[in-house]
């Protein structure tokens, strides 16, 4: 009973997809970005494949791949220092392992994510401020936890669906109000809001 049990356990395991937690070679983004190219990282919900199509984090991921200039991967919200390495490692055109100030001023990034994925995505905008790295843009979809509605200084703006967010330094960071809707209309504003955040190219 007991080995039947641990085979059942294992293909479910499989299934779910948290085997093996996500690497950065697992991400399709080039290893370094060129100058005005924007990341976007989507933070996928509960225990979500980071590569599962149905999902609505990994349908605007791969919506966004078809723009000029744009590297966006969806990760799993458990994975948050997969993002870490991920925004390091394409900043990093130096090749000495480290983020230097000049590298950390010309990033653009975009972070979004919905249910537990919402608060991955601020817990990647605060670790990013404690390298001075700024963000263009954070978007949340569905309620945050505890602590999760202030915003940190170092995103430019932010838009929630679900809760009501704040941000720490209002002079820093503009809050998009947004709009109600189902779930279908919501992404597609989401989505609108990236595109239009990415099309605002550097000089």
């Amino acid at each position: 009973m007991r080995k039947r049990q641990a085979v059942v356990l294992a293909l479910l395991v499989a299934a779910w997809g948290i085997g093996r937690a996500q690497q950065l070679k697992d991400l399709e983004a080039p290893s370094r970005v060129k100058r005005g190219d924007v990341m976007v990282i989507g933070f996928m919900g509960g225990f979500d494949r980071w590569d599962d199509e149905t999902r609505a984090v990994r349908k605007v991921v791969l919506a966004l791949r078809g723009m000029p200039g744009v590297h966006a991967e969806s990760i799993s919200n458990h994975n948050g220092s997969t993002a870490v390495e991920f925004i390091e490692h394409a900043l990093n055109k130096n090749h000495n392992r480290k983020v230097d100030p000049k590298e950390a001023a010309g990033a653009r990034i975009v972070i979004f994510g919905q249910g537990l994925g919402s608060n991955a995505t601020l817990e990647l905008a605060r670790t990013l401020k404690e390298r001075n790295i700024p963000v263009l843009l954070t978007v949340q979809v569905g309620r945050v936890g505890t602590g999760n509605f202030v915003i940190p200084p170092n995103v430019r703006a932010a838009a929630n669906y679900g809760s009501e967010i704040r941000a720490s330094d209002p002079a820093s960071t503009r809050i998009i109000a947004t709009g109600s809707g189902s779930q279908e209309e919501i992404w597609r504003q989401v989505e609108g809001l990236i595109r239009e955040v990415v099309n605002e190219r550097r000089p």
